[in-house]
């Protein structure tokens, strides 16, 4: 299989490999699990190694070892059997859909890949831009230039700006399984997270700086005295006095502000509370409260990684669904209070994440497309 997959397989080896599956779908499986890209990067890996010198390691293992020869036969049909397997998934997966793929690893039915830096830009004309690592150059109607590389955003002032023009407003979307790095016309950065967006204009006037936050951003205000930053979000305000801090807001009944540095001022429900670093005030319906915040937790995210501190597993859930663009449900009777410890880069698929979570809990995990099942046991047999 690896040496058709690297073009490099004789007439014999072909009709080897021919036996092992349908004679109907052969040449359909075989050419669709060559042109996918996953496998691709494994071939790469395949055509660096030494294959003289591995192959003098084969010889010598097997003047050693001729009595294990049965063993290592099987071990070959059951690679092989394993690679047709996959094969055979590739087919009825929608090819639309790259970052669904198989597992060759755990057992899941497939494994998806981790989000990626993607966000859609909104100019103020209504055109949308996709914008992902590659480099993109924009200008807006007043002049503002807009260039986006590497997964970061950033806009400044062109030559051809018209102070006096009506301001401009831009929203930068990320989507479920994205993140993005915006850098606004005053030098303040903001992350957004998965599943989050942010409406702000090409450039600052006047005696304020407002944007509009629905989701999840973090924020390194630069400072300006004369012109406070100020955040709103599900009706609340955050006004800022050149900071570092976290707002996570994906529901409306909750928005969680969490400060690193700094100072901020958070009005909601009728109150104005000031944050001193290491706080997190928190509005729901009704109420504005403050207490000390596990700021490694909150800022995880932003760091590239999952870490979790005494979450339900619907505490880990919601952060896996946003970050993979999947659907959560749930089988069995599971309890929701139980607490759970850990931490995993995002850069992870989705099956190693639940590998580790197993090894920390009694849960069964199924993978289906881009639809999870949490369950207290196995799932019954399709």
């Amino acid at each position: 299989m690896a040496k058709f997959l690297q073009d490099d397989i004789s007439a014999q080896e072909m009709e080897q490999l021919h036996t092992l599956l349908d004679a109907a779908t052969r040449e359909k499986v075989l050419n669709t699990f060559k042109d996918t890209p996953a496998f691709q990067q494994r071939l790469a890996y395949l055509r660096q190694l030494d294959k003289k010198a591995a192959w003098k390691k084969v010889l010598h293992k097997q003047k050693r070892s001729r009595r294990h020869t049965w063993r290592r036969r099987l071990g070959y049909a059951a690679a092989a059997a394993l690679l047709a397997i996959g094969a055979l998934y590739w087919l009825t997966v929608p090819k639309a859909d790259d970052r669904i793929v198989a597992d060759l690893v755990y057992g899941y039915k497939n494994d998806v890949l981790p989000g990626t830096t993607q966000a859609e830009l909104t100019l103020s004309n209504g055109e949308k831009v996709m914008l992902r690592k590659d480099s993109v150059e924009l200008q807006e109607e007043d002049g503002t230039r807009l260039r986006s590389n590497h997964g970061a955003l950033q806009y400044s002032a062109g030559a051809l700006v018209q102070q006096e023009s009506a301001i401009l407003y831009n929203t930068l979307r990320v989507p479920a399984a994205g993140t993005f790095h915006l850098r606004l016309p005053d030098g303040t950065g903001v992350w957004l997270n998965a599943a989050s967006e942010l409406t702000f204009p090409v450039r600052f006037s006047g005696n304020e700086r407002r944007v509009e936050l629905k989701g999840e951003g973090y924020f390194e205000v630069a400072q300006d005295a004369g012109r406070p930053f100020t955040v709103t979000v599900n009706n609340n305000e955050i006004h800022v006095m050149g900071t570092s801090f976290n707002i996570a807001a994906y529901s409306e009944q909750h928005t969680a502000t969490t400060l690193l540095s700094g100072k901020v001022a958070v009005a909601a429900q009728g109150k104005n509370i000031v944050l001193k670093p290491g706080q997190q005030a928190v509005a729901v319906p009704g109420s504005l409260t403050v207490h000390a915040a596990d700021v490694e937790a909150v800022t995880a995210w932003k760091n590239g990684y999952f870490y979790f501190n005494e979450t339900t597993i619907t505490g880990v859930m919601e952060q896996l669904s946003r970050w993979y663009g999947i659907t959560v449900a749930y089988h069995g009777n599971i309890s929701r209070s139980v607490k759970y410890g850990g931490s995993i880069s995002r850069d992870a698929k989705l099956g190693e994440v639940l590998e580790q979570l197993k090894t920390i809990s009694t849960l069964h995990f199924h993978i289906d497309g881009k639809k999870l099942t949490v369950s207290s046991g196995p799932l019954p047999k399709d």
